[in-house]
């Protein structure tokens, strides 16, 4: 049988190798699951982060689920670090402009752009809207967020 050094632990370097001091990020679909996780590494490798999603106290998710665009602001600034809710029903082109123009009023820029967002086919959101969405319906940001 073989013995381990348990003396020294591992050495997990993080995957993000270089700091994201001064990146602007935002992260379309940052209410929970993986958005949230996203938006919260990024966060902590310096990043400013805006976090986007339709789900608030006044406007709870069509899931059931509790948790809030302004939650997941709030969990990065607990952890010190910077993030902003920005409200954005992803569905709407109108929303994502305006979410995008704040960014651009603020900073000019934006550095790090993740697309986290879906819809369920049959959720509450999909059968009020009367049609199904579309994956490409779902990338509606990146357009948007890329220069012309």
């Amino acid at each position: 049988m073989t013995s381990h050094n348990t003396s020294t632990a591992p050495d997990f370097t993080p995957f993000i190798q270089h700091t994201l001091a001064d990146r602007v990020a935002l992260v379309a679909g940052a209410t929970r699951g993986a958005g949230r996780a996203i938006a919260r590494d990024l966060a902590r490798a310096g990043a400013y982060v805006y976090c986007t999603g339709r789900s608030t106290s006044s406007r709870p998710s069509d899931y059931g689920r509790d948790e809030i665009i302004d939650g997941t602001a709030e969990l990065i600034r607990a952890e010190g670090s910077q993030a902003e809710a920005l409200v954005c029903d992803h569905l709407q082109p109108g929303m994502i402009a305006d979410a995008v123009g704040r960014i651009d009023d603020r900073w000019a820029r934006l550095d790090i752009l993740v697309n986290d967002i879906g819809e369920k086919p049959m959720s509450t959101g999909a059968r009020n809207s009367g049609r199904r969405i579309s994956t490409p319906e779902c990338a509606w940001c990146v357009p948007v967020c890329l220069p012309t």
